[in-house]
């Protein structure tokens, strides 16, 4: 089975009503998932780190305000505080930035204070106390792009795998909005979150992979996640690229140059040759063990630090079709979804 699926129409706040009810459990886990991951790396109750996402409303008010009215429907329809939902939509930037060598010395604090305000938990597992301060630290995706002259039906693909906490798989969902005056949209995100890996009927496409810099976190910027809804709402490649130079990104993460190298090597190898079923087998790719392009968690860590590939995508981009991989590709199959079903 693929992540569930659901189809959004209507005004933006009405669009948001219908995520929120539908997915009101799948919200609560985002809740708990970085509510627990800003305290372990920020040292910060999830209070907090609400009252800082509301530094980027000035931004998203002028280039995404329906975006704004989306997220108020998702916390009516959750029975969740806007500022949760916000916090939720500008989650890379509120990392950015911080030390993922070190588990905070206020984690502990912090998810007190998270649990005497009623802040939806997780189950503790039996690493959770995680004694030690050396974490591991996050290591993020793999993505692939094939164009005609490499691929075998001369057809555009596009691919990836989704490398985040394991534990975030279970607040995966499909959304697929239409919007009047807009392309329809295929989107695979986090419950509470307005977009992210997807493609339109305008043929665009677009994948994540994120790479530090030395000036993550600086300053309130331009959110990963919507501007990726953002693109996506976009009629044409040139208006994606258009979207996406402007206005200046607020964060990035880490680095995933061993993958590069590999997925780079396989994908020459099947040049003039590539199609689903070669991109699907780069995806379930395990050379490199802890670096493979197929990532498993390690079970020995705290669950904040459990990353793995959460999901895997294939996406023929003309025909508007995600054939996705609900769990670690190497272990799961790929199903096919539809933007027009």
């Amino acid at each position: 089975m693929t992540f569930p699926i659901l189809t959004l129409t209507g005004a933006p706040y009405e669009r948001g009503i219908t995520h929120g009810r539908t997915f009101t459990s799948r919200v609560q886990r985002s809740i708990a998932s970085y509510a627990r991951m800003f305290a372990f790396y920020r040292g910060c109750d999830w209070a907090e780190m609400q009252n800082r996402a509301t530094a980027f409303l000035p931004l998203l008010d002028d280039v995404a305000p329906h975006l704004l009215a989306e997220m108020r429907g998702i916390a009516a329809g959750a029975g969740a505080a806007f500022e949760e939902i916000l916090a939720l939509n500008v989650r890379t930037e509120l990392l950015a930035g911080a030390s993922f060598a070190l588990r905070h010395p206020e984690f502990d604090a912090a998810m007190e204070r998270n649990r005497t305000a009623g802040v939806p938990q997780l189950p503790i597992g039996s690493n959770e106390a995680y004694g030690s301060n050396e974490a591991a630290g996050p290591s993020e995706c793999t993505t692939l792009a094939a164009q005609p002259g490499a691929t075998a039906d001369g057809r555009t693909w596009l691919a990836q795998n989704w490398d985040w906490v394991v534990e975030q798989r279970d607040a995966c969902v499909l959304l697929r909005v239409r919007q009047a005056g807009k392309p329809d949209l295929l989107t695979m995100t986090e419950a509470g979150i307005v977009g992210k890996i997807g493609l339109n009927s305008a043929g665009v496409g677009v994948c994540m992979n994120i790479l530090a810099s030395q000036l993550d976190g600086r300053a309130p910027g331009m959110p990963i996640h919507v501007l990726l809804r953002l693109m996506l709402e976009c009629d044409g490649f040139d208006a994606a690229v258009a979207r996406a130079q402007s206005p200046t990104s607020g964060g990035s993460s880490s680095s995933t140059v061993p993958r590069f190298m590999r997925a780079a090597a396989l994908l020459e190898e099947a040049r003039g040759r590539i199609d689903l079923a070669a991109l699907q087998t780069m995806l379930r790719d395990r050379d490199g063990g802890a670096n493979a392009i197929c990532r498993y968690a390690d079970p020995s860590l705290h669950p904040v630090e459990q990353i793995e590939a959460v999901c895997g995508v294939v996406m023929d981009v003309e025909a508007g079709v995600m054939h996705i991989a609900a769990g670690a590709p190497a272990r799961t199959p790929f199903e096919a979804v539809s933007i027009s079903e």
